[in-house]
């Protein structure tokens, strides 16, 4: 059977249980030891500068978080960025044959199915967000400026936001739906703990958080839909680029921290993204976009024999009369048996004089001597 994305971990043939949990340990190790480098990169960066009250100011406006400062701005992305390394390369020490399908079922970023849902993406969320803008206005003036800083700003967005969206997505959507999709089969609850996870990691008032949760929900039902991250990470940069770029200028407030917001402002959202769905699903079904991985071949088994034929008792021949054997006759001698002459000296070399004799001992004797 076809394997969807959440569950690419758990249909994988060399799976086990353990490897990405402890991956995931791993993860979050390597993570926070990044972070720790960032941490203290930075700090050496603004005592090395020598402004008066670097290190402290550095400290407050970390503490504030604000993202409209090009230098906290750059700071929060960068440490959001390294969760792609971190992910990955605990993912390939723990199970390297698996790490590259947090992208997709292919096993890769479909770079040409990317652009198309982009295209979907900048359609959407700009009727949306630009009518959320237009709405403003008709309340009253817009007030907006362009300076060196909004210039310095506009150019970090369009470098970091992109990694910074891609790596939201390769951690939530990639690795966090497969991590609870190998223990559960239905879709529903990678789907609710993923975006609740990640909408507790934005620092936002309770209708911002359901802002984000909406967008979070819809970027995994991407994810699973089509087989893969390129249609979430579409979505997501095309977000925060428009909306941290608008923010550059003054129109827009990216950092959420607006206490008037209400539900009104979350159907703007809610109605894009709806309309990304829909058209993301489409174009999926149109251009017969690979959304399942194909069966993978069974696990190998040793090859197993009929069994042998059990071994016959150890037994000896059967009982039966005693064997009798013939007598045999008695060895020849090993030494010949040579007569011995009646008038042979006592002692063989010694002659004695006029031997033989004729009829001196008789002819009766008929002693044998053994040489």
């Amino acid at each position: 059977m076809a394997t969807r994305f959440h569950r690419l971990a758990r249909e994988s043939t060399d799976f086990a249980h353990w490897k990405l949990p402890v991956a995931a340990v791993l993860a979050v190790c390597f993570f926070f030891a990044a972070s720790i480098v960032l941490v203290l990169g930075a700090l050496m960066v603004v005592a090395i500068d020598g402004s008066p009250g670097g290190v402290d100011d550095f400290l407050d406006a970390t503490a504030r978080f604000d993202l409209l400062d090009p230098g906290i701005f750059a700071f929060a992305m960068v440490s959001i960025i390294v969760m792609v390394p971190s992910v990955w390369s605990a993912t390939a020490i723990v199970w390297r044959r698996h790490a590259r399908y947090l992208l997709s079922v292919e096993g890769r970023l479909r770079w040409g199915w990317l652009a198309r849902c982009a295209l979907i993406a900048v359609g959407a969320l700009g009727v949306a967000i630009g009518g959320a803008v237009a709405m403003e206005a008709s309340t009253g003036p817009l007030t907006y400026e362009f300076t060196g800083r909004s210039a310095l700003m506009i150019v970090l967005v369009l470098l970091l936001v992109p990694l910074q969206s891609a790596a939201e997505e390769y951690a939530f959507r990639g690795f966090g739906l497969q991590l609870i999709g190998s223990w559960v089969r239905s879709p529903v609850l990678p789907l609710l703990v993923t975006t609740l996870v990640f909408a507790a990691g934005h620092i936002y008032e309770f209708w911002g958080l359901v802002d984000v949760a909406v967008f979070g929900l819809t970027a995994g039902w991407l994810t699973i839909r089509t087989g893969g991250l390129e249609a979430a990470i579409a979505v997501h940069v095309v977000n925060n680029v428009l909306l941290f770029v608008l923010g550059a200028v003054g129109l827009v407030d990216p950092t959420g921290e607006q206490g008037d917001l209400g539900p009104v402002d979350v159907l703007p959202t809610v109605v894009a993204m709806a309309v990304i769905i829909a058209l993301v699903e489409w174009q999926a079904r149109r251009v017969g976009l690979v959304t399942e991985r194909a069966p993978q071949p069974p696990r190998p088994v040793p090859p197993v024999g009929p069994a042998p034929p059990p071994r016959p008792p150890m037994t000896g021949p059967p009982a039966g009369p005693p064997v009798s054997w013939p007598p045999q006759a008695a060895p020849p001698p090993r030494h010949p048996v040579v007569p011995v002459p009646p008038n042979a000296p006592d002692y063989p070399g010694q002659l004695t004089p006029g031997w033989p004799r004729p009829g001196e001992r008789g002819s009766g004797d008929q002693r044998v001597r053994r040489w």
